[in-house]
């Protein structure tokens, strides 16, 4: 009998050993359940970061005009290249005021001439008055409209200003907008004579600017 009974201890023994590895604590499970949970809260993360990191925000590009340099000899606008033909060219700069040969007086400011200002003289009309409007220190790329009222005669016509845009007619139709970048007086050797405009500009023979 005491045989059998040790015989049956030695069976419960081991069944309770089976029992042990085969079925995990409570606290174990916890655990387990707990760093499954951890592991796809920190991959959730990793995706919303990486989803975002990867947006792009479209950034408008500024708008690329046309370059030229004007000078006293003449520029066709509408083909872009300086022509002193009357019937092509719509205008060069000169070294005084274009209707008055003097200096311009605009909004109590005296502008000198003798290669201290240069302004836009027409090619096209003889009295150069009414043909340009003075926009005034904005970028070109704001300016869309055709104005409706232009510079008169007299000593009212605005020199080239670096920094300033302006709307001028053309010939024999159609209309140009330019910003001015830089002026030059002189040329290369310090001597007067060179009546020079940089500028952006665009051309439309529309009743607006696109672009």
């Amino acid at each position: 009998m005491k045989k059998a009974k040790g015989k049956n201890t030695l069976t419960q023994v081991k069944a309770k050993s089976i029992s042990c590895v085969q079925q995990p604590s409570p606290s174990g499970r916890g655990v387990g359940v707990r760093a499954v949970s951890l592991y796809l809260l920190v991959i959730g993360i990793c995706l919303v970061v990486a989803q975002g990191c990867g947006q792009t925000t479209s950034v408008p590009s500024a708008t690329v005009y046309a370059t030229a340099t004007l000078k006293h000899l003449g520029f066709d606008f509408n083909s872009g290249v300086a022509t002193t033909e009357t019937d092509k060219s719509d205008g060069g700069t000169a070294n005084w005021n274009p209707d008055t040969g003097q200096w311009s007086t605009v909004e109590g400011t005296t502008y000198p001439r003798d290669n201290i200002y240069i302004w836009w003289a027409p090619a096209w009309s003889p009295t150069y008055t009414l043909t340009q409007h003075h926009v005034g220190a904005v970028p070109l790329s704001s300016v869309t409209s055709i104005p409706t009222t232009w510079e008169s005669t007299g000593s009212g016509i605005w020199p080239l200003l670096p920094g300033h845009s302006y709307v001028v007619k053309c010939a024999p139709s159609g209309y140009a907008k330019f910003y001015v970048t830089e002026t030059r007086t002189l040329d290369a050797a310090g001597k007067p004579g060179s009546w020079e405009a940089d500028v952006q500009y665009y051309f439309t023979i529309g009743s607006s600017f696109d672009k």
